[in-house]
């Protein structure tokens, strides 16, 4: 297959755009309706979590339904199936079924990801796959801003943005669905060996688990501490806004300072950032609307940067053809943590108020920083020649997972017999 420049991908990136709004806008507008519905805290907490245990679901049944029928078909049917999810949610309210519907959400969404991402990397080479990955990062946390904030145009109370959020999903289809490109081939299967990785990369583990318990907490409780604080559903939009243009902003400068010096030390220093921002909304939860947007804007800086620095530590570490088993392995961490984290963020809420969300944040971030640090002392920086170069990557279900340049070693592998990792390349515990 011949590689196609970002230019020869325009279907798939407009599908990509249309798709994050409707679902930048579905993502923010589930916990605001439940909190007008009166749903409990723990309820609320426990809808992040039906998405995290699909998304895991997603990821590892989606490679089967492409190899079956294709990126094409395969991405029409996870749209179908998402924006039939979305009406269902405007016209039947209920904690219970919400629960249950927020599954097939989260199967969907990470389905559609990986089809896109799987796409993107077939399609373009090695000398272009880091402009498509940054291009494609660009588009996502653009669009679901602009989806975010399309909160601002309707009641929440009402089927109308529900309504929207199917249309933008639906829509998304008519692209990818007119499009001559060349389509890719199917996923080929990963093995999971997550003992393996752990003593490869201790800190990027430990690193994905304690995002996917902030992250997991944050989407889906975030909306629910705003509205407690007086917060207008637009003014809601606006405040998970600025932590995903924050999380843009610092990505690719904290990925390009941690090339020059141990990730490790980044790691830290990003825990940190997101700690004390977690300590600020938790004891100034009463604070002026300004102050309240400038440190969610702050949090989502250090938060979102985070995921991409775990996974470039644990690259660094990896073997030749080893970069597909490692990447599924961290997806499954952070969903895990996804899962869990909503959890126990809300009973903490519950059980307390509504900034414990923020005490729960600061105080993973801090454990996170004391084991990275007993880290640091026991192992040594890798080798320069050994290290990866970090690339830009969206905080997304199956992020990095096939839009990495090193993800085609998989197929090189098995076509060329490319030669083994040398002896001890990979060895040692960071």
């Amino acid at each position: 297959m011949r590689s196609a420049g970002p230019l020869s991908l325009t279907a798939l990136f407009v599908s990509a755009a249309i798709l994050f709004i409707g679902g930048g806008l579905n993502g923010v507008l589930i916990p605001v309706r439940a909190a007008l519905e009166d749903f409990t805290t723990v309820q609320i907490g426990l809808l992040g979590t039906g998405a995290a245990v699909g998304t895991i679901i997603g990821c590892m049944l989606s490679p089967h339904l492409i190899r079956r029928v294709g990126h094409i078909r395969a991405f029409a049917v996870l749209a179908g199936g998402a924006a039939v999810v979305a009406l269902t949610h405007g016209l039947v309210v209920d904690p219970w079924l919400w629960l249950l519907l927020r599954v097939p959400t989260g199967l969907c969404f990470a389905g559609l990801a990986t089809v896109m991402e799987s796409w993107l990397n077939a399609s373009s080479g090695n000398e272009a796959r880091g402009r498509t990955m940054a291009g494609y990062m660009i588009i996502q946390l653009a669009m679901q801003t602009a989806g975010q904030l399309l909160m601002m145009t309707a009641d929440p109370a009402l089927l109308n943005l529900f309504a929207i959020v199917a249309l933008a999903i639906t829509a998304s289809l008519i692209p990818v669905g007119l499009t001559r490109a060349i389509v890719p081939g199917p996923v080929a299967d990963v093995r999971l060996r997550l003992g393996q990785i752990y003593q490869q990369s201790p800190s990027g583990v430990v690193g994905a688990l304690a995002v996917g318990l902030v992250n997991g907490s944050f989407w889906a409780l975030a909306p629910l501490f705003a509205a407690g604080r007086g917060l207008e559903s637009g003014q809601i939009a606006v405040f998970m806004s600025l932590a995903v243009i924050g999380g843009a902003a610092l990505q690719y400068p904290l990925g390009r300072w941690s090339d020059r010096i141990d990730r490790r030390r980044v790691i830290l220093v990003t825990s940190a950032g997101a700690g004390l921002a977690g300590l600020g909304l938790g004891f100034l939860p009463d604070a002026g609307l300004g102050l309240l947007m400038a440190l969610a804007a702050v949090l989502g800086a250090f938060m979102f940067a985070l995921y991409p620095l775990c996974v470039a530590h644990v690259n660094d570490h990896v073997a030749e053809g080893g970069f597909v088993e490692a990447s599924s392995g961290m997806l499954l961490l952070q969903g895990s943590g996804a899962v869990a984290g909503p959890v126990l963020a809300s009973v903490l809420m519950a059980w307390t108020q509504s900034a414990a969300l923020f005490f729960f944040t600061a105080a993973v971030h801090a454990a996170l920083m004391v084991f990275v640090f007993s880290r640091l002392q026991r192992t040594p920086r890798p080798p320069a020649a050994d290290r990866e170069d970090f690339i830009v990557m969206p905080d997304s279900a199956t992020a990095g997972l096939d839009l990495d340049p090193r993800a085609q070693e998989l197929d090189s592998e098995e076509d060329d017999h490319a030669e083994p990792a040398k002896p001890g390349e990979s060895d040692g515990a960071y």
